[in-house]
């Protein structure tokens, strides 16, 4: 949290009720909840609304079970900060002034967050710049951030609630134009932008989140989560989003850095760029189930024509069987466009259905390394970098197997020579069983099966690539020869 004066006194309207003993102040009972409180174990359900800033601070949100079910009653917003007021406006300022209405919504491991239900609701979570978010899960007791119909019942479907947006100081490149540019978020969701790349906005770690995002408007969409200007000083780890309406996770500009991302079942595109995103992600597993429809693995736009997108993204894992596209279209791997300058490394992608392409570059300059594929459409090469490779997959699920394993990852300064990424051997984004960092946090079912029959220990292969397991079993058959002779 930022040296910011915080007080502590707080008083706000809540629309669900007024608030009684079991409920924090500034939240109130919402009584509409007794099935997802017997699902979740929970004795109580309080509802967050409106603004909670310096003056009205948000309760510290503890684990459900036993406890609380915590329940966003419309856009809950964390902050009161907006220097532009109409939608999709964008500017060239001349400086940016800390927000004095900065605040903090601290969320416990374990906590369970729902949208109020029915559908198509405006239940979402806005963390204005200044203000943080400190989402702290750990593998075995992750934060659930879901809708009601999940948790009472009724069924989860995509686009019951909002989703996550976060905002932040760092630079975009959305104003055509060299100078600190803000901008105002679709949907409503708050100014983003600046001139301070290392900004934080808090930690979120192990935490999903699924069924979110709906069509806003005929222009606006809400994403699973937003990443707005978001600085590189942001903590962000172990992250699902799944079955959102549109995007799974947005990075609209910012210098925000993300490992251990997993996203499954999204309608639009997994992971998209826009804006000059220039932060850096590595262990990046995208799943399209064949029974939903959906759009492509990666999207990539870098819109600004001056300082392109240049982030970089290493050991990613696409695996699609669908054949479905939400447009009637096809739905390729990676879709890499529009001046941007991204570097994609340790690659493999699994289609199995439709006229898909793997690797779709159009218009940028982009650099591909170690990237193999199984598609329809292997696609083609990037301006810069490798040229994919076409193989056979063979992945136990989501989890590399042989023809993976096999595979060597790039020895590019790029990546090899970033201190932000692991040094690996291997290309994919989970190496093998015993490495599976999904484990225990991931929502149940939603990852294809693995057979742990068929696990591959992968230690040393990836190091000795095809050319040598081929002079290994070249030597196995020179000790037969050898044998053969003695006897």
């Amino acid at each position: 949290m930022r040296n910011l004066s915080i007080l502590t006194a707080s008083i706000l309207t809540i629309s669900a009720g007024a608030a009684n003993a079991a409920c924090p102040t500034n939240t109130a009972t919402f009584a509409a909840a007794s099935a997802a409180l017997t699902a979740t174990g929970a004795t109580e359900a309080c509802a967050l609304s409106g603004v909670y800033d310096s003056a009205r601070p948000a309760p510290t949100l503890t684990a459900t079970n036993g406890g609380i079910l915590w329940v966003l009653d419309g856009k809950v917003e964390i902050g009161n900060e907006t220097d532009v007021q109409s939608e999709d406006a964008q500017s060239i300022v001349s400086s940016v002034t800390a927000d004095a209405n900065a605040s903090a919504l601290n969320i416990n491991a374990g906590v369970t967050i729902a949208g109020t239900g029915g559908g198509g609701s405006t239940d979402l979570l806005v963390i204005h710049r200044g203000s943080d978010i400190n989402a702290v899960g750990t593998a075995n007791n992750p934060i659930r951030m879901t809708s009601m119909e999940d948790l009472d019942g009724t069924g989860g479907q995509r686009a019951q609630w909002g989703g996550l947006y976060i905002n932040g100081y760092a630079s975009i490149n959305n104003c055509g134009s060299v100078g600190t540019c803000v901008k105002y978020g679709e949907a409503g969701t708050g100014t983003y932008g600046g001139d301070n790349d290392t900004d934080s906005s808090g930690t979120l770690q192990y935490t999903t989140l699924a069924y979110a995002g709906f069509d806003f408007s005929a222009v606006s969409e809400f994403n699973g989560i937003a990443f707005q200007g978001v600085g590189s000083g942001t903590d962000v780890n172990h992250i699902q989003v799944h079955a959102n309406q549109d995007d799974g996770v947005e990075f609209f500009g910012g210098t925000v850095n993300v490992k251990n991302l997993v996203l499954t079942s999204n309608r639009d595109d997994s992971f998209d760029v826009t804006g000059g995103w220039d932060g850096k992600a590595q262990y990046v597993l995208v799943y399209q189930d064949a029974s939903l429809p959906h759009d492509r693995g990666f999207e990539v736009d870098g819109k600004g024509t001056f300082e392109p997108a240049a982030g970089k993204v290493a050991n990613i894992s696409i695996i699609s069987n669908s054949s479905s596209n939400k447009d009637g279209g096809n739905s390729d791997g990676i879709k890499s466009r529009e001046n941007n300058a991204l570097t994609y490394a340790n690659v493999a992608i699994q289609m199995t259905a439709g006229g898909h392409d793997c690797f779709d570059p159009d218009t940028e300059t982009s650099t591909l390394l170690s990237a193999v594929g199984d598609c329809p459409n292997l696609g083609s090469a990037f301006s810069a970098g490798d040229a994919p490779a076409a193989y056979t997959a063979t992945f136990n699920g989501y989890i590399n197997g042989f023809n993976e394993a096999i595979q060597q990852p790039t020895s590019d300064a790029l990546i090899t020579g970033d201190t932000f990424f692991d040094s690996v051997e291997f290309i994919g984004a989970v190496r093998d069983c015993e490495n599976d960092w999904t484990q225990g946090w991931v929502i149940p079912g939603t990852l294809p099966a693995v057979d742990q029959a068929q696990c591959v220990e992968s230690v040393n292969v990836p190091i000795m690539g095809v050319a040598g397991m081929l002079a290994l079993f070249a030597g196995f058959a020179s000790i037969v020869r050898v044998s053969r002779k003695v006897k």
